[in-house]
């Protein structure tokens, strides 16, 4: 048995330098990372580098291009924390080669690249399908909500807008007229803080008018009309659901006996339903006529729109994915459009676009959400979109068999393949597909909010963070995806 412990010498000195390759184990992720970067096309990256010139050395962009890679990998955004780990974290410092890059650099670096993110995430895409990972057989299309860099009470009608123009040129001039009394022809201090560059916020103002004169009518905090009207689709898919389960009982169990008076002649099931959508469509007009002219714009991220989710209202924006079988994303998009039905053809373009690599989609699957007469009759691949929620399409217990019934409308003949063995073995997939997918971006990459503020920067920041997604991924199935290739 040892009588001490093993030696804690600070002091020793090295007596040559050590070899980085001895740092970290060979299946680290981060040489996974650096072997994705030295085999993808850079040269787009290289191309806005001046060389050559006066001054000090840049950095090499593939490095800053695999530090960010790797960062987001890790759960790290913010560009001072990936700056702090250059000096601290073995990992940081062998991408860097110990070097130290500021903050300053690593961010600039991802604002001028925002096209190289779309570059990156179809090339991460085409080595997952040459490891055999993106197959397109099945896949899974839905949305989240992803915070925006901005608060909700940033947000202002035309109204507000107006209201602070004139709050600011009242009181510069009242402050005009304080200093004229009190120093005369001379100068004085400075303007107050909040009136420090009006020239800027003044432009700020005016931006935000403009992109208010181009919006239409937004929704508020609550009751909002667009959030009405997909609540009406909702009611009126189950409304038909309700009354289809009981015709099917009523034929089941024979003609109603004589003198058998109901209070519902359909069930109660189809009255509750009649009731809601009633109620839905009178809020509805009530929030049309509360929010008419109404419209807001965010003054910190014009861009960015008031959605809702299940904790809440946020302003943020709606990210799409497609998600194969696999857990590889196979597209990803971002839109301001709180609502996911009209974002269902655009997720299709965005699979068109990315089946080069993949090859043709098979079978979409897509929740209640996206239920609608355009998106069950555009031209496409094979697709399933739930009528009705989830649970219900599990749930259901009525079972069809055989193709829809001659002249059925598109909502009722996707409920009766949904109803079919074969459509209902083909819906579960979905449940373990995407789901997952988002979970795994929310909670493992702790992806909740954008840093950076704009369609444009939130589009290229999507497109990051699912191509490192992709390549956790495939470092987990097949390390040696990157050699194969």
């Amino acid at each position: 048995m040892a009588r001490g412990y093993v030696p804690v010498d600070r002091d020793q000195q090295f007596l040559i330098p050590p070899d980085m390759r001895d740092w970290l184990p060979a299946n680290h992720l981060v040489w996974f990372v650096i072997e994705v970067v030295d085999r993808i096309d850079t040269k787009a990256l290289h191309s806005r580098r001046r060389r050559g010139g006066q001054g000090r050395a840049g950095y090499d962009p593939d490095m800053l291009l695999a530090l960010l890679i790797y960062a987001y990998c890790t759960k790290v955004r913010s560009s001072r924390q990936i700056e702090r780990l250059c000096e601290t974290d073995v990992a940081y410092r062998v991408i860097c080669a110990g070097h130290r890059p500021d903050h300053t650099t690593i961010a600039r670096f991802r604002q001028e690249h925002t096209v190289a993110a779309r570059r990156l995430f179809a090339q991460v895409l085409d080595i997952c399908a040459k490891a055999g990972l993106a197959q397109v057989g099945v896949v899974a299309v839905d949305g989240t909500k992803i915070a925006a860099n901005a608060s909700l009470a940033a947000n202002r009608s035309r109204a507000q807008l107006e209201a602070d123009i004139s709050a600011m040129f009242d009181e510069a001039e009242s402050v005009d007229d304080d200093e004229d009394d009190r120093f005369g022809p001379r100068r004085g201090d400075e303007l107050p803080g909040e009136l420090a560059d009006p020239d800027i916020r003044q432009a700020r103002l005016q931006a935000a008018l403009d992109e208010l004169a181009r919006r239409p009518a937004t929704r508020g905090y609550k009751g909002g009309q667009d959030v009405w009207e997909a609540h009406v689709e909702r009611a009126e898919a189950r409304l038909e659901a309700a009354r289809r389960r009981w015709h099917a009982a009523r034929a089941a169990h024979g003609p109603a006996r004589r003198g058998d008076r109901r209070e519902h002649p359909e069930g109660s099931k189809v009255a509750h339903f009649e009731a809601r959508i009633e109620r839905l469509k009178a809020n509805q007009a009530k929030a049309a006529a509360r929010h008419r002219g109404d419209a807001q714009v965010n003054l910190t991220d014009p861009d960015s729109r008031i959605m809702t989710t299940k904790d809440g209202w946020v302003q943020g924006y709606n990210a799409q994915a497609a998600i194969n079988h696999s857990g590889i994303i196979v597209a990803a998009e971002v839109f301001n459009s709180p609502t996911d039905a009209n974002l269902f053809v655009p997720m299709l373009d965005a699979l068109d676009h990315t089946a080069k690599l993949t090859g043709p989609v098979g079978v979409i699957l897509a929740d209640a959400g996206y239920c609608s007469n355009t998106n069950l009759t555009v031209p496409g691949p094979t697709r399933l979109i739930a009528t009705t929620s989830a649970r219900q399409v599990r749930t259901d217990p009525i079972i069809c068999h055989g193709p829809p019934p001659p002249g059925s409308e598109p909502v009722q003949a996707m409920a009766h393949t949904l109803r079919t063995p074969e459509g209902r073995h083909l819906y579960k997939q979905r449940s373990w597909t995407v789901e997952p997918g988002f979970g795994n971006l929310k909670a493992n990459l702790g992806f909740t909010r954008f840093a950076r503020r704009g369609l444009a920067a939130a589009q290229a920041e999507w497109q990051l963070i699912t191509a490192a997604a992709n390549l956790l991924k495939l470092h987990r199935w097949y390390p040696g995806a990157i050699r194969a290739a």
